[in-house]
């Protein structure tokens, strides 16, 4: 498993590494860390990235999965991929 884990201006939060770990993920390796950075414990890579890094790493198969904590995060993705011929228009519902 492929997992991207935003966090711009820090370390991960305490919180989301609490949650992560509650679902049996390993995560104290990256406790006090900060991006970018990359880490393979027990079969899982971690990478941690900005908010768009991760969202363009799940958008082009990199990631099998990304954690971005935005107000607003269709506003981080790249314009690619709102404007992919015949595929993906994104249309937020709160817009």
């Amino acid at each position: 498993m492929r997992i991207g884990l935003a966090c711009e201006v820090s370390t991960p939060p305490a919180e989301v590494l609490d949650l992560l770990g509650a679902a049996g993920l390993p995560v104290s390796m990256l406790r006090g860390e900060t991006a970018p950075a990359l880490f393979h414990p027990n079969g899982v890579t971690w990478f941690l990235g900005s908010a768009a890094d991760v969202l363009s790493g799940c958008d082009r198969g990199a990631l099998d999965a990304g954690v971005v904590g935005s107000d607003d995060p269709i506003a981080a993705l790249p314009e690619a991929i709102c404007d992919q011929p015949g595929g993906t228009s994104v249309d937020p519902p709160f817009a």
